[in-house]
């Protein structure tokens, strides 16, 4: 009777212990986890990454395809239509800009736009690029 008892109490004690760990267990994971997101409030992509993987919606890195040539045609037509659209949208910004007719302050003489000790950028490019050649 004696070591029925003994048994039944090491049981018990081992349930709790049990317990008290899965408990301290899963409060270390849910910190863990926590700052884990916080340190990655700045970077919204790695912040769906991470949230998307805690929440178990799996993504592959490309998208469902059965022939990799088609694939990659894809690709190509969807980043030359951007490249388009990023040039006409530079052009249409660069139809939009004053010309010099139009701009009244172009009538008065600037002295300090009109230095000679001004270097145009350009310039810069091209020597810095002869003197890094050396």
């Amino acid at each position: 009777c004696y070591i029925v008892h003994v048994m039944v109490v090491r049981k018990i004690i081992n349930c709790e212990l049990r317990d008290e760990f899965t408990r301290l267990e899963f409060l270390k994971c849910c910190r863990y986890k926590r700052d884990s997101l916080r340190a990655s409030s700045g970077d919204t992509k790695t912040l769906y990454k991470k949230l998307n993987r805690l929440l178990g919606n799996v993504s592959q890195d490309l998208p469902k395809h059965k022939d990799s040539t088609k694939l990659s045609e894809d690709f190509k037509d969807f980043l030359a239509e951007k490249v388009s659209k990023i040039r006409r949208d530079i052009n249409a910004e660069e139809d939009q800009r004053p010309t010099t007719e139009d701009d009244p302050s172009d009538d008065e003489e600037d002295p300090i736009l009109n230095c000679s000790l001004i270097v145009s950028p350009l310039y810069l490019t091209k020597t810095s690029k002869t003197w890094f050649q050396r």
